[in-house]
């Protein structure tokens, strides 16, 4: 296997992938990511304010994906040039995508003013962590901070509007984010299948490429609903 070592400011011309499992599965993630939005886009929905947020989830996700497995499979070394690009983009990207989902829930669970207050304050703590990411520190751990929460947020809106309108596709929704919670515990755990080929990293990824389709059927119903599928709206199951 190929080392970056020697050139610390980016891969020799004939660099092999450092993290071939990594870097593979965070491409097929990518890939998994724009296809989702891509339909999404293509759907017709009963609610604008979903697909907005659920493209920039979709979107940002990818993004992260994509930066992230370029990271591993190409700029791995602490002191790559690449590295000190790509892993805060990376990062923020993270941050973007937990954003994102807590507009989602906040749009499902919350009434127009409490939901006006929560995106001013996600959007507060956004900023605060991107610019720790720049400026400070590029630990995991903040991307974590920032998408954790909104996750867990979003898994209380769907369990929420489930038990309102007892809609048997929210359960598509509730299942992708356990899925997603389940799988990033795995990661944090370090439990793998393989130690090459499908280390905890590639194994969290394939659990969240399932979990973000199941999302994704989950979100396509909430996108389009009629009437709306939120709190403050009528509910029709």
């Amino acid at each position: 296997m190929g080392s970056l070592t020697a050139n610390p400011t980016g891969p020799p011309m004939n660099a092999q992938i450092t993290d071939p499992a990594v870097t593979l599965t965070d491409y097929g993630l990518a890939v998994e990511c724009a296809v989702i939005v891509g339909l999404l886009l293509r759907t017709h929905v009963g609610d604008e304010v979903y697909r907005i947020w659920l493209v920039v989830f979709f979107g940002a996700a990818g993004a992260a994906s994509l930066l992230g497995g370029t990271v591993h499979g190409f700029f791995k070394p602490a002191n790559s040039r690449g590295r000190a690009i790509l892993w805060p983009a990376t990062l923020i990207s993270i941050l973007v995508s937990g954003l994102a989902v807590a507009f989602v829930a906040a749009h499902i669970e919350l009434n127009n003013e409490s939901e006006q207050m929560a995106r001013a304050v996600a959007i507060a703590l956004l900023t605060i962590m991107a610019l720790a990411v720049v400026f400070a520190s590029h630990s995991f751990a903040i991307a974590v901070a920032g998408y954790v929460p909104a996750t867990l947020f979003l898994l209380y809106a769907f369990i929420s509007a489930y038990e309102r309108s007892g809609a048997p596709a929210l359960r598509w929704g509730i299942a992708g984010v356990s899925l997603s919670i389940l799988g990033a515990a795995t990661q944090r755990l370090r439990v793998g299948v393989h130690r090459l080929y499908l280390d905890h990293n590639a194994f969290y990824h394939v659990i969240q490429g399932t979990a973000f389709w199941m999302i994704y059927k989950g979100a396509h119903f909430v996108s389009t609903t009629l009437p709306s599928i939120g709190r403050t709206h009528a509910i029709t199951s």
